[in-house]
């Protein structure tokens, strides 16, 4: 991505905290000559790796989770954008652009085979989105079987993050 100096953000903190503001994103694998892609809500563990670690899972039914394990992986965070017309500037010859915060990181996945685990991620992201709410769901008010289910239809990862 192009990144005039100007406007790159180096500061870590910052990053991070987008990516937490505005955690859907896109995750892209290239994988046989072709990219997977995948629109899905990525956790931020902060303090895994120098970097943090990402959290998420898909559907064991969508073909990308055919190609998590041990590839390299770009997450797409988007933040706020907006169109920014020539009209507001007090200079002359000026010309229409796109003002927009984004995060792109790249890592190496790495599936979550225990079920247990990959239950504990899914609740991670339960907790974290429920949170707001006033009654807020919880994966405990179900039973073993519901969970148990819900464990073998999807596919948890972790994202180390190598570069961003």
């Amino acid at each position: 991505m192009y990144i005039p100096s100007a406007f790159s953000q180096t500061d870590l903190s910052a990053l991070h905290e987008l990516m937490e503001q505005h955690s859907f994103a896109v995750l892209i694998t290239p994988a046989g000559g072709e990219l997977q892609i995948t629109h899905l809500p990525l956790l931020l563990e902060r303090e895994s790796g120098s970097q943090g670690t990402l959290l998420g899972h898909v559907a064991r039914a969508n073909p990308h989770a055919r190609h998590l394990d041990r590839l390299s992986t770009t997450a797409i965070y988007s933040g706020p954008h907006a169109f920014i017309s020539p009209g507001w500037y007090e200079a002359e010859h000026v010309v229409p652009t796109w003002n927009y915060l984004t995060v792109h990181v790249t890592g190496t996945l790495s599936v979550v085979n225990d079920p247990e685990s990959a239950l504990k991620i899914v609740d991670h992201a339960v907790q974290y989105y429920e949170a707001p709410n006033d009654q807020p769901w919880s994966l405990e008010s179900t039973d073993h079987d519901f969970r148990e289910k819900l464990v073998s239809g999807i596919v948890a990862f972790r994202l180390q993050i190598e570069s961003m």
